[in-house]
């Protein structure tokens, strides 16, 4: 399975490696919930341009766990055989300790164009979209599944496509819940740091953290995911108010 490398009270984080190409392997991250016996949901988590190494992803997955769901983090950039979603959820999807049944994809930034892509064409439940890119018309999307997206409305690159979104998933009529935040930049979810960070923030993307929008937008997705594909901490929650019934 891989190196354990830290457990909290409701989070186990592994580094792993996964079969990519040619029989090679590649980097990847393993969050599961460290309370419950499963089968929990799945979900395949996609990084942002700045990396698998950036702390991000890890905070965002490590929050998934804590919910109920196995979040698989593959490391996009360590070999083109995983470039996509399709080779993360297979493998994913074959872990006992996951419900093949309930499976999701969650994308940002870079990694937020493959999940609405593969989720029209793949057994995917729920699809999470975050400031990234738009197939051109709704036909590349016919067959996808509910989307949640969040858009900034800062990003002068970006915003249009969440409108964009929004028009095509209304065409097809596919379940959506779609927040374009008007005081929010780029990357809003993410705490970036550092040089790179301050170039982001003055360039057209306005790449900066909002706490209102990054909290509110997971409020949003854990009701839609819990809508469209449940959680283990849902389900134990529903079974509780039942034997108090």
């Amino acid at each position: 399975m891989g190196k354990l490398v830290t457990r909290s009270r409701m989070a186990t984080l592994r580094e792993i490696r996964l079969p990519a190409d040619a029989g090679r392997l590649t980097r990847g991250r393993l969050l599961r919930p460290s309370l419950g016996d499963g089968p929990w949901p799945g979900l395949l988590l996609l990084h942002e341009m700045v990396g698998f190494r950036d702390a991000g992803s890890r905070r965002i997955a490590k929050r998934f766990a804590e919910e109920g769901y196995v979040a698989l983090i593959p490391d996009l950039y360590d070999r083109p055989g995983l470039s996509g979603p399709g080779g993360g959820g297979r493998w994913i999807a074959g872990l006992p300790e996951v419900d093949t049944s309930r499976f999701g994809v969650a994308g940002f930034c870079l990694g937020s164009g493959f999940p609405l892509l593969h989720a029209a064409r793949a057994p995917v439940a729920v699809d999470a979209v975050f400031y990234g890119d738009v197939p051109d018309t709704a036909d590349d999307l016919q067959g996808v599944c509910p989307v949640l997206a969040s858009y900034a409305g800062k990003d002068r690159l970006f915003r249009a496509k969440g409108r964009r979104l929004k028009r095509h998933l209304e065409e097809i009529h596919v379940p959506h819940d779609l927040e374009i935040y008007s005081n929010a930049g780029h990357a809003f979810m993410d705490r970036p740091r550092g040089l790179f960070a301050w170039i982001l923030r003055i360039s057209s993307f306005r790449v900066a953290h909002d706490e209102e929008a990054s909290e509110d937008s997971w409020r949003r997705m854990f009701a839609f995911f819990r809508q469209h594909l449940g959680s283990q901490a849902a389900d134990q929650a529903a079974a509780a108010e039942r034997r108090l019934r």
